[in-house]
């Protein structure tokens, strides 16, 4: 099970959300969406992206970190607020590898 899908079934349980309403709010069929949560597919950036709108939650609970690959894309649909979260805690990440080397 991936990070994205382990996050995904704890918020929404937490929110008293069912998985029927998440297909309906996403969009897209009960079964596509139980594929998501149990980890057998990979959600597309714009599902994460939904998710993030209908659990209320950053996009970064979604991650343990970001990989190169995947960092461009998911910074674009990052808010202000989240990206500037997102910034500072590379510069602490980076200080500290500093700090490390010297």
């Amino acid at each position: 099970m991936s990070r994205f899908s382990e996050m995904l079934k704890l918020v929404r349980l937490e929110r008293n959300i069912t998985q029927i309403d998440m297909h309906r709010r996403l969009g897209c069929a009960r079964q596509t969406y139980l594929d998501k949560e149990s980890g057998k597919s990979e959600p597309t950036y714009s599902e994460i992206i939904e998710c993030v709108k209908i659990l209320d939650i950053p996009v970064s609970l979604f991650f343990d970190r970001f990989s190169d690959v995947e960092e461009p894309k998911l910074l674009q649909t990052c808010t202000d607020i989240e990206l500037s979260s997102e910034v500072s805690r590379r510069l602490e990440v980076l200080r500290d590898r500093l700090k490390r080397k010297k």
